[in-house]
């Protein structure tokens, strides 16, 4: 029988939280859903308590994952919908009430939107709130961040199953980066929101990225974005393959550099100047090391026309003023 939306909830090593997710999908006001739990080589509990549950309810899935890790864990939920709507959870964060009810209306009020998200409330390991997770919610401000971050909490979001198989579902060509991957595809289909107000608690815990793993990240989105524009006809095959060898190049001297600004040099500004005309976003903890390896050496006016290159570019100064903080108190102290 077809349901309106299906849970997409891949789980890995989250018997802490599960119970909680699932429990906060069963309380909706909408009982027109599916749950698909899809384990993903979990070594804890989660299969058990995901058992159990289903064991009590008709409307959760238990399914093993084809394959290993969160793209395929996700494309096996995806594959085993019946929902028109896909509606996105992690294993660790919560549903809000009212969160489908609340977004099943707005894509039938807005049939030119494939995908929709929320602001999201952070909580963290206790449950405790810690924050508000604010998003642009109009599709023109969502494209133009795409263009430099990720705009959307994953966790929040429901997307038109239609689309999302047209758009060729989750790829694992960008890891730590394929929500975002999807975002740049869905977009090419229709508009894009995000809804303002919470229907999400977003989970903050210790199992958090490392550092060097946070740097692939961002290292990976830049990739995506220079993705995005060959295939949009934005860049030539020989000057994305170029770009993307410099950005690789950059991130890697950015972390080589951290602490060590005496190894600075004028190739190095060079580098991230020509990535600044195609990828803005490059920018936020990239320019400052830099900036600052290059004020620290003593190569104060170099750091100055990188930093005025870069403000060139960017039209908020509050934006400004916050990602290059480090970098301008580098300069002043000199």
């Amino acid at each position: 029988m077809m349901t309106t939306v299906s849970v997409l909830l891949p789980v890995r090593n989250a018997e802490r939280f599960v119970e909680e997710a699932i429990a906060s999908v069963l309380t909706q006001s909408l009982g027109d859903f599916k749950i698909i739990a899809v384990l993903d080589h979990s070594s804890d509990a989660s299969g058990d308590i995901l058992e159990r549950l289903a064991s009590d309810d008709a409307r959760i899935r238990v399914l093993q994952c084809e394959g290993e890790g969160l793209v395929d864990a996700l494309n096996t939920a995806a594959k085993a919908a019946t929902g028109d709507l896909l509606a996105r959870l992690d294993a660790d964060d919560r549903m809000r009430p009212g969160r489908l009810e609340e977004q099943v209306d707005f894509l039938e009020h807005h049939p030119d939107v494939v995908a929709v998200g929320s602001a999201a409330v952070e909580i963290d390991a206790r449950s405790r709130v810690t924050g508000m997770m604010k998003v642009p919610t109009a599709d023109a401000a969502l494209r133009a961040r795409l263009m430099r971050a990720n705009p959307f909490i994953h966790s929040s979001m429901m997307i038109r199953r239609g689309t999302f198989e047209a758009a060729g579902g989750y790829r694992d060509d960008f890891p730590l980066v394929e929500d975002f991957d999807l975002w740049l595809r869905l977009a090419a289909r229709g508009r894009l929101a995000n809804i303002a107000s919470p229907l999400t608690d977003y989970r903050r815990n210790d199992t958090g990225l490392s550092a060097s793993r946070a740097a692939e990240q961002r290292l990976n989105l830049q990739r995506c974005i220079l993705a995005w524009k060959r295939d949009a006809g934005l860049l030539d095959e020989a000057k994305h393959t170029a770009l993307s060898a410099r950005l690789a190049a950059l991130f890697a001297r950015a972390q080589d550099l951290d602490g060590q600004p005496e190894r600075m040099t004028g190739d190095d500004l060079a580098l991230f100047t020509e990535l600044l005309e195609h990828l803005p976003s490059v920018e936020a903890r990239t320019l400052a090391r830099l900036v600052s390896a290059a004020a620290s050496a003593g190569k104060v006016s170099a750091a100055q026309s990188a930093l005025f290159a870069f403000r060139a570019r960017v039209t908020s100064r509050a934006a400004f003023a916050r990602r290059c903080a480090d970098a301008v108190k580098a300069l002043q102290v000199r």
